[in-house]
């Protein structure tokens, strides 16, 4: 888990952080700099490892970012080529 003590995310904004080029509204209000693309790449990273990533968020408070992975041994890799899922240990 990764936790910063920043502004927080609304709860309305929540859904879409992992949205491409979607910029918070406090960030855009802060002038903050981004482009909105390191959580949906985060996102896609974890996904493509089979695992997932969570945010919970308070204004005022601060985030907590978690990537959720698959434990050796748990991890299954879809093979296009073979159209089926292969299990790697």
């Amino acid at each position: 888990s990764v936790q910063d003590r920043g502004k927080g995310i609304e709860r309305t904004e929540l859904h879409q952080i992992f949205e491409p080029f979607y910029r918070a509204k406090a960030a855009l209000a802060g002038q903050i700099h981004g482009t909105g693309l390191g959580l949906p790449i985060a996102k896609s990273l974890a996904e493509a490892m089979g695992g997932r990533i969570s945010v919970t968020s308070e204004v005022g408070v601060g985030s907590i970012f978690t990537l959720h992975l698959p434990v050796a041994g748990q991890l299954s890799v879809r093979s296009e080529a073979l159209g089926r899922t292969i299990a790697q240990s």
